[in-house]
């Protein structure tokens, strides 16, 4: 709990991983609809159609990208925790 409070322990590498799945649902569920709708009397037909199905494939990829992305700076400051606890400081030579 010390570490969460002094903020040493990092929570949005978490956040990230959660908002990519909705993130994904959310762009599954918009391609869908944008398909189905395209089939209706007020859909626009094959644009509606061709924009739901990029949606639905391309969507929870790019998702993956931008979140991978911000996850990778968190790895990184991570990273160099570690190497700066992993290293010693060498002694001061004195005069």
């Amino acid at each position: 709990m010390d570490d969460f409070i002094h903020f040493r322990k990092l929570i949005t590498p978490s956040i990230i991983k959660v908002l990519f799945w909705i993130s994904s649902i959310l762009c599954c569920v918009s391609g869908i609809v944008l398909i189905a709708s395209s089939f209706g009397s007020y859909g626009s037909g094959a644009p509606t159609f061709l924009i739901g199905f990029c949606i639905l494939l391309l969507g929870p990829i790019a998702a993956r990208i931008i979140c991978e992305t911000l996850y990778v700076i968190f790895q990184i400051y991570e990273n160099s925790i570690a190497i700066k606890h992993t290293t010693k400081p060498k002694p001061k030579e004195s005069k």
